[in-house]
């Protein structure tokens, strides 16, 4: 029996589950459970680290924003009023310039011998002096430097044009500098928002995660539940994580029952089999409990195995629910059945037809030779996992 049964878990019978609407695998001892955590959709958000230095960065480059908008507003701006009045000076200088002969008047000015000599001479250079200051020679030196400064007084236009240009260029740099910035700006900005609602992405993808590892769990236990009925299955513990919950529920699964558990869970399947195996042969549930007592499980399991045949040949005899055939009755026609059907299972196979014994039958019984249709066992509902629980509770006191 222990054999048969363990050959039962490794094929399982399929029952229907009434909350699917379609069949399922029964098995006491699941082997395996899917309880593979689902894996939410995570992206790794920036460290604290890397969020400073996106910081750093955006306060960097606010700080030269700054100084651009002062060079632009500002400085700039006077850069040019200067060199716009540079040009308006040396202009008029140029424009003012008197045509001589410098190295004559640098001989007259060195050979001159009075204050009215180096007077007039200043006054060509527009200089004007005092009659007779100051000295002779350090007037000498003022007009050499005039002469010096006449002389070398070139036309200006070339000079601030190349200043003017180098400014522009320099205004152009800045402003290009700045949209850079502000690009810059919003790019680590965007990064640094993005990051926040990465973060509440990740955090919603692990809810959802958990939710279903949840429900899965919860699936698992009801499963583990009904399938294992009569053990005690365990809840989640206080302080337990539900990963530590999960691997608890898989080892159950994988645990290995010793050989008087499995014959007591055996028995227990068998017990329901037989029952609902005579649920079509007879109605009375009273009579099914007492037959189940005096079967034993061995007999029992043979009874199932065989159940078609005997199914067959009950009813072509003493039809459904043949209130004639009294517990012993059946007890005895089942304990009759099973040694000629396993006979015939072994026997080898022969080439013609072989008409089948007639039936010893109970003095008592009455068989059923034109079975009434009022008296044909109802359509037998499917034996559902809740059915194999509430039974097998049930069992477990009547016993």
């Amino acid at each position: 029996m222990i054999d048969q049964y363990r050959a039962e878990m490794n094929q399982p019978v399929k029952v229907f589950d009434p909350t699917r609407g379609k069949d399922v695998i029964f098995k006491f001892k699941p082997s395996t459970l899917d309880l593979t955590p689902i894996t939410p959709d995570y992206t790794e958000p920036f460290d604290a680290r890397e969020i400073a230095i996106r910081e750093k960065q955006i306060l960097d480059r606010l700080d030269m924003l700054k100084d651009i908008d002062k060079y632009l507003s500002t400085i700039a701006p006077q850069k040019r009023i200067k060199i716009d009045d540079e040009y308006n000076r040396n202009a008029a200088a140029f424009k003012s310039k008197p045509t001589m002969d410098y190295s004559k008047v640098r001989d007259d000015i060195n050979a001159a011998k009075t204050h009215a000599q180096l007077n007039e001479i200043g006054r060509q250079l527009g200089i004007n002096f005092n009659a007779s200051k100051p000295k002779i020679s350090d007037k000498q030196i003022i007009l050499n430097d005039k002469v010096s400064e006449v002389e070398s007084t070139t036309d200006p236009t070339g000079k601030y044009e190349f200043e003017k240009a180098q400014l522009e260029r320099e205004i152009m740099k800045a402003e290009e500098d700045q949209k850079r910035y502000e690009y810059e700006i919003d790019f680590y900005q965007h990064e640094l928002n993005e990051n926040i609602k990465l973060k509440k992405q990740n955090a919603i993808s692990k809810a959802e995660a958990d939710k279903l590892n949840k429900a899965k769990v919860n699936e698992a236990v009801s499963e583990l539940t009904v399938l294992n009925s009569g053990r005690a299955i365990p809840e989640q513990q206080a302080g337990e994580t539900d990963d530590e919950y999960r691997q608890r529920l898989v080892d159950i699964g994988k645990e290995v029952l010793d050989d008087d558990e499995v014959e007591r869970e055996a028995g227990e399947l068998q017990f329901v089999k037989a029952k609902y195996n005579l649920n079509e042969l007879l109605s009375n549930d009273g009579k099914i409990e007492t037959i189940l007592k005096k079967l034993t499980t061995d007999e029992k399991t043979e009874f199932n195995t065989m159940f078609p045949g005997i199914k067959k040949k009950y009813l072509e005899i003493y039809g459904f629910n043949n209130s004639n055939m009294s517990v012993d009755h059946i007890v005895d026609f089942i304990k009759q059945q099973i040694p000629s059907l396993s006979a015939s299972l072994l026997a080898p196979a022969k080439a013609g037809p072989e008409p089948e014994p007639e039936e010893a039958l109970p003095a008592t019984a009455t068989p059923a030779t034109t079975p009434d249709p009022t008296a044909l066992p109802a359509e037998t509902k499917p034996l559902t996992a809740l059915d194999i629980q509430k039974n097998l509770c049930k069992s477990k006191w009547r016993r």
